[in-house]
């Protein structure tokens, strides 16, 4: 079972890149040391332990030492019933600190005692998932013994949002099998082909899903699909995309159809993207290629509005390959913001980067020949690697997105150094925003950044916003959903939460980081 990964929080904590200078400090403060070196020895240092909701962790053990000497770890005293702990050193430079808590992934970092303050640094903890995770497959066991299968499938889809995607397959198998206990052939066979798709050599997944087909007299239908499983052919298990009729966008239709463009934007020209994302190498194409809009198609769905009023736009960037609304729960409040949704197709994570970057552009110039827009609601989102395509949007095209959802991948346009890495980075894929819009980008564009407690975006995400805020970026919003991983999808709820920071904003006063309730 694969345990997310134990990291220090960015807040308060300083990462030294490449310190080897600093790594060489004495344990005592070096002779000739400045006014400000000593005022650093014997200065106490205050820091707190956190647990995953950001709560005060008591008895923490908490250890440090001089960093890169291999010195003994010096223990300090547990920390106190507000998670805190003190210590005064004798020494100036990097200090390696290790943090262990019962149910929890041990921490080490490193700080530089030159940074300190008299403000507390947080350290961030997140749970030892295998005990927990196994405890909770354990419990699902037991409820489907019980017959408690609806329990039961609430602990196997909690589970799956912690652990990795390529290890869903037996808890598939296993909520199968409670659908197949409660008599729902449909829901299990769904389960049982995605169970296939992730992994085709699961014995239970295959045996079930036989077991399944044959009491349906479907045994020369399963017994076609596994041969072409195993032949390396996974076509016969795909769930197909839900099939809307071609329109023509000209037309102006409503409700879900699928469209293709006519004509490109004058904002994708090759040489305009180019130099707004920092040269070709970084859209992925050579000077000059061509571009079809034609050649793609996009998942559209329209709302009925009344007459003389504008829409709103939403254009979503998939890290798959279809465009269409991943929750259909989402389409209600599509309806009630009056939204636009449209999203390209074959423009996942595999595209290059300046493919998608033009799909979603030509759909927003699409949309305002054929509908009557509201400029200051045209949103770039999407998931994932999409999230990141999205950012890059809207921070290099303002004058097209007045704002955008960037949910579990988000670009920035700065190396960010990681608090538990020295010398290591997330690094910048964006060139800084142009001076001459960057100030109006900052006032006026809305961001909402949404991670899970269990993404592993969190981290990296959350010292976006961090940095955004520096920047002087003012409407921006930080949303982390419990006991989400990765993989939990685009739930509706949050869409709908993410859209109201956008159309329902309450200025300033309302600012920080907070989860959805």
């Amino acid at each position: 079972m694969t345990s997310l990964r134990s990291a220090l929080l960015a807040a308060g904590l300083v990462v030294v890149a490449g310190a080897m200078a600093a790594q060489q400090q004495e344990l005592q403060a070096p002779r000739g040391a400045g006014s400000a070196d000593a005022d650093v020895v014997g200065r106490p240092v205050v820091g707190r332990i956190v647990d995953e909701a950001g709560l005060p962790v008591a008895g923490a053990l908490v250890s440090i030492r001089p960093a890169g000497q291999g010195r003994e770890w010096r223990r300090l005293p547990k920390t106190s019933a507000k998670g805190r702990f003190a210590m005064r050193l004798n020494a100036v430079g990097t200090w390696e600190i290790r943090v262990e808590v019962a149910g929890y992934r041990p921490v080490e970092g490193w700080f530089d005692s030159r940074r300190a303050t008299a403000e507390p640094f947080d350290i961030g903890l997140e749970i030892d998932t295998e005990p927990v995770v196994r405890g909770w497959l354990e419990s699902a066991k037991r409820q489907v013994e019980l017959g408690e299968t609806t329990r039961a499938r609430e602990l196997y889809e909690q589970a799956m949002t912690v652990v990795s995607y390529l290890e869903h397959a037996p808890i598939l198998s296993a909520v199968a099998r409670t659908y197949f206990v409660e008599g729902k052939a449909v829901e299990a066979e769904q389960s049982l082909r995605q169970a296939l798709l992730l992994d085709p050599q699961d014995r239970d997944a295959r045996e079930l899903f036989e077991t399944l087909l044959q009491k349906q007299d479907r045994g020369g239908e399963v017994a076609a699909a596994l041969a072409a499983l195993d032949a390396g052919d996974r076509s016969a298990l795909q769930e197909e995309v839900p099939s809307h009729p071609v329109r023509s966008l000209t037309e102006r239709p409503e409700g879900r159809f699928r469209a293709s463009l006519t004509s490109a934007s004058p904002w994708s020209r090759l040489d305009l993207l180019a130099d707004r994302f920092g040269g070709y190498q970084a859209l992925g194409v050579a000077r000059g290629s061509a571009w079809d809009p034609a050649a793609g198609s996009f998942e559209v769905y329209v709302p009925e509005l009344p007459d003389g009023d504008r829409y709103g736009v939403v254009v979503w960037v998939s890290p798959g390959p279809s465009g269409h609304v991943p929750d259909r729960d989402i389409i209600p409040i599509l309806d009630r913001r009056g939204l636009i949704w449209i999203g390209a197709n074959d423009s996942g994570n595999p595209r290059v980067r300046a493919d998608r970057v033009r799909l979603a552009l030509d759909a927003v110039a699409a949309l305002e020949a054929s509908y009557p827009l509201e400029r200051a609601r045209i949103w770039a989102a999407g998931y994932s690697g999409g999230g990141r395509v999205a950012s890059s949007l809207v921070l290099e095209f303002p004058e097209v997105f007045s704002g955008g959802i960037f949910y579990m991948g988000t670009s920035f346009y700065r190396t960010i150094a990681m608090p538990q890495k020295p010398g290591v980075g997330w690094p910048a894929v964006l060139p800084p925003p142009a001076p001459s819009t960057f100030d109006a980008l900052r006032n006026t564009s809305r961001l909402v950044l949404v991670t899970g407690q269990y993404d592993f975006n969190r981290f990296s995400t959350r010292a976006y916003y961090r940095e955004l805020e520096r920047d002087g970026f003012a409407r921006l919003r930080y949303l982390e959903l419990p006991g989400v991983g990765h993989y939990y999808g685009m739930p509706a709820d949050a869409f709908a939460q993410a859209i109201a920071e956008f159309e329902d904003w309450h200025g300033p006063s309302s600012r920080g980081p907070r989860g959805i309730e």
